[in-house]
């Protein structure tokens, strides 16, 4: 695997009733001041944020990604002003709300949940031409999470080459760990 630039590591958690997991880690921890952290807020349909666990996570941390779930522009530059130093909006959101996002700040991520594949010869060649206009969009920045082992590796290895570098790439693989995948130079974190 190449080596990345900035350690490539990510922490990756999700915030739950003040804790993160897995290990139900206080917000003050040792274990997480001055790492990177990717923080998923799983709140369902109420879009509340936990603003005083962001603003709480922006200050220990060294860099904190925000995934609050959400299709709305509004609810990540929220985690923006409360101290995020980036924030992500799933690729499912309206491309005006992308637009949106990607108009407003330099610092949004684009997420790509990828459930399973491969896929179908029509559904594959749409998922392709999707990542292609959302491409022309955003910024270069995407975070891929798979939900089942195997998926990532099939993914990845179906992704035309011009598709592979329109976009600075962070894993967050089901399997929990960095994978030995082709092309691994085009990747610029994992998030595990």
């Amino acid at each position: 695997m190449a080596l990345l630039s900035d350690g490539g590591i990510i922490r990756r958690f999700v915030l739950v009733e003040g804790f993160l997991e897995p290990g139900h880690l206080p917000l003050n921890s040792r274990q997480i001041a001055g790492q990177k952290l990717f923080v998923e807020i799983r709140n369902g349909s109420t879009h509340q944020l936990p603003i005083e666990h962001i603003r709480q996570l922006s200050l220990i941390t060294s860099n904190l990604i925000v995934d609050p779930h959400t299709i709305d522009h509004r609810i990540i530059m929220d985690c923006l002003l409360l101290g995020a130093d980036e924030g992500c909006i799933d690729s499912n959101a309206t491309l005006k709300e992308i637009q949106l996002l990607h108009a407003t700040t330099e610092k949004s991520i684009l997420k790509i949940e990828i459930a399973e594949w491969p896929l179908g010869d029509k559904e594959t060649d749409s998922h392709h031409q999707n990542l292609l206009r959302l491409a022309a969009l955003t910024g270069r920045k995407a975070i891929v999470i798979t939900s089942t082992n195997g998926v990532l590796a099939r993914w990845w290895d179906d992704l035309p080459e011009n598709i592979a570098n329109d976009f600075d790439w962070h894993f967050a693989p089901s399997e929990g760990k960095v994978l030995k995948l082709k092309h691994d130079f085009l990747i610029t974190g994992w998030l595990v």
